[in-house]
């Protein structure tokens, strides 16, 4: 009888094969998937499909050509002065850009652009026009021109990211850009070490209480300000994953003592501000108070440095002490209420704009004014003013400043309001609401202190909006409304 079996089914019953589990980053919840770069994340909650090919790897090559064309250098106040001083560096960050815009504008004709835009992504719209309409009055169009592209680049593939997620659905593109953008923000913070060790990074020994602090480090191009950052983000996510997805992971585990590392040693304030304060939201959406939580961050982020720029808070107080000391970086207690010389350059950029009504309300030109303008008052070679919305001031005047504010505060609104949509949810969910409010804090906080928001290339608008379209869909008053719309349909049919 067994002369009429094939051997190869004979083969196939007596040693069936087995398919072996591939890696995974935490108790095979976060598999790699077929397509390069990507992983299918498996949290607690709904299950998501292993799926390969375009749909998933265009997101992703999207948001790692952005961020890498974000790190590259951009053009100084020396090789400005004359268009023809462009280095390697300018051309391979526009081959980058323009391998976003290229697989920007490919998914958004394949997937069409979504039915609803958010507000804030009408305010930067209305932004990029007045970006490109200043460079008819700029002091240097050329600079205008440049940054202007660039801005609409990071809303062009804004746009595409909200396509694949009409497509897919937010929650799968949310989660899969989130587990990208967590290996891009480890792989950098892991470089970042690899100068030091290497001793690339220029380092600084005359802070307090620290053997040595990172100054700057060569790749990526990083200040001390742009080194706390990526501590803050991978120490905020990688605590996030750990709570909120059970993750378990090694990965996991040195991402949050890299964090630390990278956030101590950077030794920039304004990033422990926002480490701190995203640690704070995590802790009280713990126990049930993640909207109160979310706003008591939203609130010391904006009100400590006002409070430490008016001399509301004590200074020479705080500086007497061994953490203020630390703080301090051996800055003289002038120079810290001055918030390291920021405020002088608001003030003069105030001065300036009052003298000169007109361009109080248009501006200098996007990006030109704090260049050619601002360094020519303060006698100093600063690429910026420190600060988004003076930035947006000096650049495209009282109007695009307001646009900006306002997408700002849309970001803080719908944080707040995916707070009361915290109960109940899978883990995932949970995890997307928490990124949304951390990147919103990082967003508001280093706006204040530096040019994050507005200063282009930037990602973080991409990422809060496909963020922001998963909230929408579990945000219960959402529901609701959708229930009362269907009723009302139901009850209007005869």
């Amino acid at each position: 009888m067994l002369r009429n079996i094939p051997f190869t089914a004979l083969a196939s019953h007596s040693r069936p094969k087995v398919r072996r589990p591939k890696w995974s980053l935490h108790n095979a919840r976060i598999r790699y998937s077929p397509s390069p770069l990507l992983l299918d994340t498996r949290g607690r909650g709904r299950r998501l499909p292993a799926q390969g090919g375009l749909e998933d790897t265009l997101p992703v090559l999207i948001v790692v050509s952005l961020d890498l064309a974000a790190v590259q250098w951009s053009f100084s106040t020396s090789t400005i002065v004359s268009t023809a001083a462009v280095s390697g560096g300018h051309l391979v960050r526009l081959a980058l850009l323009g391998i976003a815009i290229a697989l920007s504008f490919l998914s958004i004709l394949y997937y069409n652009l979504p039915a609803s835009l958010p507000f804030a992504m009408w305010c930067l719209i209305a932004i990029s026009s007045l970006n490109f309409a200043s460079a008819l009055w700029s002091v240097y169009g050329a600079v205008t021109l440049f940054k202007s592209l660039e801005f609409a680049v990071s809303l062009i593939a804004a746009l595409a990211l909200l396509s694949f997620a009409r497509r897919q659905g937010a929650h799968r593109v949310a989660m899969r850009i989130l587990d990208t953008y967590y290996i891009i923000i480890f792989a950098k913070n892991l470089v970042v070490w690899l100068n030091v060790i290497l001793g690339v990074a220029k380092l600084n020994y005359s802070y307090p209480f620290l053997p040595f602090t990172i100054a700057q480090v060569y790749y990526p191009p990083t200040s001390a300000n742009g080194v706390g950052d990526l501590g803050a983000t991978l120490l905020a996510l990688s605590v996030a994953r750990r709570v909120l997805l059970a993750d378990r992971a090694l990965v996991v585990k040195f991402g949050m003592i890299l964090g630390v590392l990278s956030l101590a040693f950077g030794y920039s304030r304004s990033p422990m501000l926002v480490g701190a304060l995203a640690i704070l939201v995590l802790a009280g959406s713990r126990v049930g108070l993640n909207t109160p939580a979310f706003v008591g961050a939203a609130v010391a982020g904006v009100g400590i440095p006002i409070a430490l720029a008016l001399g509301l808070v004590p200074v020479e107080t705080l500086a007497e002490t061994r953490l203020g000391a630390m703080l301090a970086r051996g800055q003289s207690v002038g120079l810290l209420s001055n918030l390291s010389g920021r405020v002088d350059w608001w003030h003069a950029a105030v001065t300036i704009l009052e003298g000169e009504p007109l361009r109080a309300w248009f501006g200098y030109g996007a990006y030109a004014g704090s260049r050619f303008v601002l360094g020519e008052v303060i006698e100093s070679a600063a690429s910026s003013i420190h600060n988004a919305y003076f930035e947006a001031w000096l650049g495209i005047g009282w109007l695009g400043a307001g646009l900006l504010v306002l997408a700002s505060g849309w970001c803080v609104v719908k944080g707040m309001r995916a707070g009361h949509a915290w109960s109940g949810l899978s883990g995932q969910s949970r995890f997307i609401i928490f990124c949304f409010q951390m990147f919103t804090v990082l967003l508001i906080v280093r706006s204040i202190f530096s040019v994050a928001g507005y200063w282009p290339p930037t990602l973080i608008w991409g990422l809060l909006f496909v963020m922001a379209a998963h909230i929408q869909k579990v945000n219960p008053s959402h529901a609701r409304a959708r229930r009362k719309e269907s009723f009302a349909k139901s009850s209007s049919r005869p």
